[in-house]
């Protein structure tokens, strides 16, 4: 990153340190849903789930975690949505993956959000074959605050002889794959007002059911799910936009997926996505992507690449990144932000907050805050690229008005193994810019 960057940081930075590892394992995606303690609404529980992985898109499990005091302590209550072997093909298993979770006033649920799907044994091509083709997705509630869950509830398209396996509009089962990101509820009046909104990233295949698939790793297009509560059944109701969010291969080599959703105060939706430049670091620029909707998330604009508000690109490696929104209404973009042009997913630091103009839909330059980054002994660790801070959620903690993360640190990328540090931040005064938002 370019030193103008630093000069006058937005955020002071307070670590806590690390809060979770385990021999062996890497926490990815601990998401967290804040609702009401089970015996004093007045308290604000914390219930935590993250998937601890053994390898690259191999997952063992989901852990739940619930603290009582906002993260400084936990109690482990299982995990859940284990791997396992589900046929008598012994190349194949059953993984699951955690995809968000958030409270619900309307069902008083945790809503958690689970994608599962099939790995087969093998060389790269077989493996990216089955889980680009083999994912259905599901969602499990609890109505004691983070103690109990219910069964897993697949997730499709109300009406018109969807099901589990042909879920929606062009996505089936053993075709094409979807995976769910982190929701939002929507609190603006209109059609989906109360409604869970969820992004899905979607595998793009030809007319005749190809993969579309440049990289081997994948291509997607984004779109948004409702999750309307019937109170009468017991279960949430699911319809999807009517378009999703796409570009060319000439212009992300992976498409656009893990889309991240926020709500501005005049009802736009807007959503963040993750493009790469892989194999095409030469012609290509390597950002994050944004579309807009002006009508609850129905429909969704021409996506456009991220810029910070002088016009120029800000360069952002293939990865996750976050949208969250403080008790004053101001957004913040969350995610890695690079000084030049980035390598497809490399590198994966320094990860850094930053202020969204939702009026121009621009980086403000100047607020852009590094978190976390490379430090001197990660050098001898991995080489050219070492250490690893993506696929870290956030979420702001209304009651003290401030950033709270939780970010996996992988600091050998030689091995898939790390720690979950957990992150807080405090936005300094900044005199506020008239219709920035």
């Amino acid at each position: 990153m370019t030193e103008s960057i630093h000069r006058q940081p937005y955020f002071q930075v307070n670590a806590r340190g690390t809060s979770f590892a385990r021999v062996g394992l890497f926490p990815l995606g601990a998401t967290i849903a804040s609702c009401p303690h089970p015996n004093d609404p007045a308290r604000t529980r914390w219930v935590q789930l993250m998937n601890l992985f053994e390898g690259s898109d191999r997952g063992v499990g989901v852990l739940c975690r619930i603290s009582d005091d906002k993260g400084h302590t936990w109690r482990e209550t299982g995990v859940f949505d284990r791997a396992y072997r589900f046929n008598a093909e012994p190349a194949e298993k059953l993984l699951k993956l955690q995809n968000g979770c958030i409270y619900d006033e309307r069902s008083g649920a945790i809503i958690r959000f689970v994608t599962e799907y099939v790995w087969k044994e093998g060389s790269a091509e077989t493996i990216l074959d089955s889980i680009l083709r083999k994912r259905r997705i599901y969602y499990c509630l609890s109505f004691d605050s983070g103690e109990t869950w219910t069964d897993a509830c697949y997730i499709y398209q109300e009406g018109g002889g969807y099901d589990r396996d042909t879920m929606f509009p062009g996505v089936t089962f053993g075709q094409n794959m979807i995976m769910p990101a982190m929701p939002i509820i929507v609190r603006g009046a209109g059609m989906h007002k109360g409604d869970i909104a969820v992004g899905v990233q979607i595998q793009m295949v030809d007319e005749a059911g190809t993969l579309i698939n440049p990289t081997i790793m994948g291509f997607f297009k984004s779109a948004c799910l409702f999750g309307n509560w019937n109170a009468d059944e017991g279960r949430y109701m699911w319809t999807m936009s009517a378009n999703c969010v796409e570009v060319s291969v000439g212009e992300s080599t992976r498409g656009l997926y893990e889309p991240s959703l926020c709500e501005c105060d005049d009802g736009r939706l807007i959503m963040l996505l993750r493009g790469s430049n892989t194999k095409a670091r030469e012609h290509m620029p390597g950002t994050k992507w944004i579309s807009v909707s002006d009508d609850q998330g129905v429909t969704w604009s021409k996506p456009f690449r991220l810029c910070y508000d002088d016009g120029s690109l800000m360069y952002s490696s293939s990865s996750l990144s976050c949208l969250v929104r403080d008790t004053a209404g101001t957004f913040y973009y969350v995610g890695i932000v690079n000084g030049d042009n980035p390598d497809g997913n490399l590198p994966r630091y320094p990860l850094c907050a930053a202020r969204l103009h939702t009026d121009t839909l621009t980086i403000e330059r100047a607020s852009v805050t590094t978190i976390v980054t490379k430090q001197a002994q990660h050098d001898e660790a991995a080489g050219v690229h070492p250490v690893d801070y993506s696929n870290h959620s956030a979420l702001w903690d209304d009651e003290e008005d401030k950033l709270v993360m939780f970010v996996p640190l992988r600091p050998d990328l030689r091995k898939f193994e790390g720690e979950l540090l957990c992150v807080e931040l405090t936005a300094k005064p900044h005199k506020r810019q008239v219709g920035h938002g």
